[in-house]
């Protein structure tokens, strides 16, 4: 098996394992801050352990970079306990579906990042976005869990470019993927502990299953995913494994299906499958190849 070839494989191998992190977020009996918190830290040792291991672990250079590990990895907490926010008040397939609306908003700051100029087919497909959304959720009705969880996605989804693109600008080049990856998570579970402490949530312990489900997402789903989906990159373009990535989408519905019996509904099937089809086409016209493929 060529290099290109095991990376191909690894990237599935990786996307498929995302593809739980729904179902076991919307199983796992907690709140999602409570989810995040344990998914983080327990993912954080993982690839703290793994970079040094490898005798790669760079301790933080300056105090401006601890500043934006910390921005950084406050916007990955908020969009992770939105996401699973998204997924406990309504559906696995809503908060997937709405969550991957970034990759049209990435295209729109990247022009401003990059002075790209934009396109008639970028605001096409914000376009096709929108309906997608709209089809969703006809409705403007708060008390309306459908509603609600696509507000929850979107938003979500929304805090991914500005996650990407302030990584690149400001740590991609200066650290390793471990350390950037285990300073995130282990910086947005210190962000979270405050939430923790006051809720009282930090001294319960979770049952049996919700522990065997959080070490999971934490180890498996996140930390062991995680190291498939950076070796991929050496050797797979940044087109290529972002299209992958939208198989997450795919993936996440199937297993809910399989694991949660969870039919997803005519209008999540359509709306879903316009939205998904926007993020592909935006993610096959990448202009910035370094700016796509992105897990967070």
């Amino acid at each position: 098996m060529t290099l290109s070839s095991r990376a191909l494989v690894e990237v599935h191998v990786a996307t498929l394992l995302y593809g739980f992190i729904g179902p076991f977020g919307k199983a796992v009996a907690l709140n999602p801050h409570q989810i995040v918190f344990w998914r983080t830290s327990l993912a954080a040792l993982v690839l703290l352990a793994i970079a040094r291991r490898l005798k790669s672990h760079t301790l933080v250079k300056t105090w401006a970079d601890l500043a934006t590990f910390t921005a950084i990895a406050g916007l990955l907490a908020v969009h992770w306990v939105l996401f699973f926010k998204s997924i406990k008040v309504s559906t696995v397939a809503i908060g997937l579906v709405t969550t991957y609306t970034y990759p049209v908003l990435m295209v729109f700051l990247e022009s401003w990042f990059f002075n790209l100029r934009l396109k008639a087919l970028d605001f096409a497909s914000a376009v096709a976005v929108l309906a997608g959304i709209y089809y969703l959720a006809p409705e403007f009705n708060l008390s309306d869990a459908t509603f609600q969880g696509v507000i929850y996605g979107v938003t979500a989804g929304a805090m991914i470019p500005f996650i990407v693109l302030i990584r690149k600008k400001r740590v991609i080049d200066n650290y390793n993927s471990w350390d950037i990856s285990a300073y995130e998570m282990g910086i947005a579970g210190l962000l979270l502990l405050p939430f923790m402490l006051y809720d009282g949530s930090l001294f319960h312990i979770p049952s049996s299953r919700d522990i065997l489900l959080l070490v999971m997402l934490g180890v498996v789903l996140t930390g062991f995913a995680r190291v498939l989906f950076v070796n991929s990159q050496r050797h797979l373009s940044g087109k290529v494994v972002g299209i992958t990535l939208v198989l997450e989408v795919v993936y996440g519905v199937i297993l809910a299906l399989i694991l949660l019996a969870a039919v997803p509904s005519k209008r999540e099937i359509i709306g879903g499958l316009i939205i998904v089809s926007a993020a592909l086409f935006e993610s096959l016209r990448s202009r910035k190849p370094e700016t796509s493929g992105t897990e967070v």
